[in-house]
């Protein structure tokens, strides 16, 4: 195996390919790593390539090229495919693995059994994992009883089992109720050690920014960013957005002061536009392109001291969220690659 691209990596995948007999490129080259200690995201769109590029490192499928290897406790590089094989790799799929008639222990014994763990160790690791994700109350409840939550919650009990070096999460939180979904979050978090990694798939933006310590955007089998969300915004985020919550005033001035204070705005902060005005109420939005900010400091200072001049009660003003960022990425890609194709009739 090659060197590795990161001392800290447990995961490497490079130049991963993957087409289709039907000739369908879903994955493109794409080249990343995931940390110990840190849970590492793909995000995409529906079609992107991420669910694809995550069969093949867990062995479901079978690479076109490139090549994704894991990194075990002992630090033997390993392919991912036969890591998956031993044990090394933890999978937690989209669609819950679980028969309906056999219950909660059941089910870890089982797979305890099928990882090769001896019974005083398979059994150690049920009661802890029952334990700590929360399924205690359900030790002898039939899997087809289950919450939608608690299947989830049973089958990250599951990708646990022998210790993984990395741990792959297939939408971690789908179709789970808010209660549950922020326990999901807070037990994949206590995954992460200076030995292993977690990685996760999500198109949630709120997922990502809850979990991730880094992040892949992908798109069309590429992958187009890398980064933390802040490195995403920071990189990708063109534009500020300016919140403003106007003071009460009579209807018939309410027109006035917000002509007042978009005429002030546009002349402090040169090529902003108006979001989403209709005209009416007391909320106004602006988008602020960074050009039109010197320094962040003068924005704010020149906010503060002009509130109460302008009419004011709250503002805000914040970089592009990382939804705004996703949705710009992809369709700059998109663009560049429909002006590719066209040069190339």
């Amino acid at each position: 195996l090659v060197a590795p691209l990161n001392k800290r990596n447990v995961l490497e995948v490079r130049n991963l390919r993957k087409t289709y007999a039907n000739g369908v490129h879903a994955v493109r080259g794409v080249t990343y790593g995931a940390m110990t200690d840190e849970i590492f995201g793909l995000l995409g769109a529906n079609g992107a390539g991420k669910s694809t590029s995550m069969s093949v490192i867990v062995g479901e499928e079978a690479a076109t090229e490139g090549v994704c290897k894991v990194r075990l406790h002992s630090n033997t590089w390993m392919l991912s495919r036969e890591a998956a094989q031993i044990g090394a790799i933890g999978y937690c799929p989209q669609h819950n693995p679980l028969f309906n008639s056999i219950t909660v222990a059941e089910h870890i014994r089982f797979y305890a059994d099928i990882r090769g763990l001896n019974s005083i160790e398979a059994e150690r690791q049920t009661n802890s994992l029952i334990t700590s994700l929360g399924l205690a109350q359900h030790w002898n409840t039939e899997a087809g009883q289950l919450s939608a939550g608690s299947k989830r919650r049973l089958c990250l009990a599951i990708a646990l089992l022998g210790d993984p070096a990395l741990i792959v999460i297939d939408e971690a939180s789908t179709g789970v109720d808010p209660e549950n979904k922020r326990f999901i979050w807070g037990a994949i978090r206590r995954m992460v050690h200076k030995k292993r990694s977690v990685m996760v798939t999500t198109h949630s933006m709120e997922e990502v920014e809850a979990l991730c310590s880094r992040v892949g955007i992908m798109n069309k089998g590429r992958m187009i960013s890398v980064g933390t969300v802040q490195q995403l915004r920071s990189r990708h985020g063109d534009a500020y957005t300016l919140d403003l919550l106007l003071e009460p005033v009579t209807e018939s001035a309410i027109k006035q002061r917000r002509h007042s204070i978009k005429t002030a705005v546009l002349e402090q902060f040169k090529g902003a536009q108006t979001q989403e005005d209709l005209g009416l109420g007391l909320v106004m939005q602006f988008s602020v392109p960074k050009s039109a900010v010197r320094s962040l400091s003068d924005a704010l200072r020149w906010l503060a001291a002009n509130q109460s001049r302008l009419g004011v009660s709250y503002w805000a003003f914040y970089q592009m969220s990382l939804d705004q960022v996703f949705v710009k990425l992809v369709k700059s890609c998109d663009e560049m690659a429909q002006k590719a194709s066209k040069g190339a009739l």
